[in-house]
């Protein structure tokens, strides 16, 4: 009889699925932890999956040095093994290496062969931490290669961004990405009072801190026990960056008239307008997914927000009200959120980006038509890349000449470019990075 799964078998499988599919970590953990891996060990193999994810082309670029014969074409569950215990001898202290070597031996026995352990093995023994490549002894002189590897990146990102942020900045940028992610809570001001709410959280043995520039988010240090908590199937709080709370603020608090939410699943920024916007705000939001449609509905009723209209529309092409404000937070490459989302950096390629253009710029055009004159269009994306966000704005701009940039909430100024947009960098602002725009229309 073997012996009970652990967080590392766990985290294999779920490794290997990623590598069969083109699905989201997100969405393999939400099947896989249904009839899979005790609730008590969902922590330690979430974490094992994200760290090995984010650190994988470094890890690959090592275990090629010492593997005997084609790593790329080995069997995918050998391969994670390899990274499984690799990581664990390089970046887990606590773990001593002759027990990351011993527990990969194990697996690779009960999972692929013995003569695969053995190859695991004699692999992993080659593996001095104290004589690895590290990034902060990377220059400018390295290679493209040699920089994507080192940081764990892929090359045509790192070659994008040495080009749009200079070589300092990108290696600040991928050290961000690579530092373990701290996670925001977002207080349901509806439902509960700032006081009882952050008692809540101090009772509950959470870790916490409130936002200097956000009063309604809360930097916390446990987010698995939150994600089941009472608290949070209550509707007091909801997972969201700060910086999403950022770009809602480019709508007033005060604000009356329509709000039409083009691309609102899962509903995080819609479900913010709602808590802050008073009862003269009436709010549409849409989504052409049905199933992140469905996301939406759930997020809304758990936050206990009925009054907001969903329906299932196409932002390139469906009739929508007219509104005084009309919102998009449009599809992106999303690598301002790269930092928390260890698998997009493999699962992105240089052709998303000219897809996502053609994307952007039609939901942009289609969606002016329902402005009211005089009345706001907000472009909002995650993304760093300059052509996704003033790129796509200034082509509009030069076709659509009815629109001028609006200057934006006094709450968002530190935030914002020479140019009039909401736009942070996450190693310097501490938060993902967002770029939003409001335009309006000309009387």
């Amino acid at each position: 009889m073997g012996r009970r799964p652990d967080a590392r078998f766990h985290a294999a499988q779920i490794l290997t699925q990623f590598d069969r599919s083109e699905r989201r970590l997100s969405q393999i953990y939400s099947d896989y932890f249904q009839s899979d891996a005790a609730p008590q060990d969902r922590p330690a193999v979430t974490f094992l999956v994200q760290e090995v994810t984010r650190w994988r082309g470094y890890l690959d670029h090592l275990l090629v040095r010492f593997f005997k014969g084609d790593f790329s074409s080995s069997e995918l569950v050998l391969k994670n093994i390899l990274r499984l215990g690799a990581y664990e001898i390089i970046f887990r202290k606590q773990v001593p290496a002759y027990a990351a070597v011993n527990e990969a031996v194990q697996m690779a026995t009960e999972q692929v062969s013995k003569k695969a352990a053995g190859l695991v093995n004699a692999v992993l023994r080659k593996i001095d931490p104290s004589h690895l490549p590290r990034p902060d002894q990377l220059t400018n002189e390295d290679s493209t290669a040699r920089i994507a590897a080192v940081t764990s990146h892929p090359r045509w990102i790192i070659k994008r961004w040495i080009n749009s942020f200079g070589f300092e900045r990108t290696l600040k940028l991928c050290e961000w990405n690579n530092r373990i992610p701290q996670f925001s809570i977002r207080r349901n001001r509806k439902k509960v009072s700032r006081g009882k709410f952050e008692s809540l959280l101090s009772e509950n043995s959470i870790e916490w801190s409130q936002s200097p520039v956000m009063a309604d988010f809360y930097t916390v240090n446990n987010v698995s026990e939150l994600r089941s908590s009472a608290e949070f199937l209550n509707g007091d709080f909801s997972f969201q960056d700060i910086s999403a709370g950022f770009v809602t603020h480019l709508v007033d608090e005060d604000f009356t008239g329509i709000l039409v939410d083009a691309c609102a699943a899962p509903g995080g920024k819609a479900s913010y307008f709602a808590e802050r916007l008073g009862d003269g705000a009436v709010i549409h939001s849409y989504d052409a997914d049905r199933g992140r449609l469905q996301r939406l509905r759930e997020t809304l009723s758990r936050l206990d927000m009925p009054t907001v209209h969903i329906s299932c529309k196409d932002a390139m092409r469906d009739d929508y009200p007219v509104g005084d404000v009309v919102f998009l937070d449009v599809p992106c490459t999303g690598t301002g959120v790269m930092a928390k989302r260890a698998d997009l950096r493999w699962r992105r390629h240089p052709s998303h980006l000219s897809e996502m253009l053609q994307l952007q710029e039609s939901i942009l055009r289609h969606m002016s038509t329902f402005v009211k004159p005089g009345g706001k269009l907000i472009y909002s994306t995650c993304s760093l890349e300059p052509e996704e966000n003033w790129g796509v704005v200034e082509i509009f701009m030069k076709k659509q000449r009815q629109f001028e940039v609006a200057p934006l909430p006094d709450s968002v100024t530190a935030f914002t470019d020479g140019k009039g947009a909401l736009a942070t960098f996450p190693p310097d602002d501490g938060i993902d990075g967002v770029f939003a725009v409001s335009l309006r229309r000309k009387k």
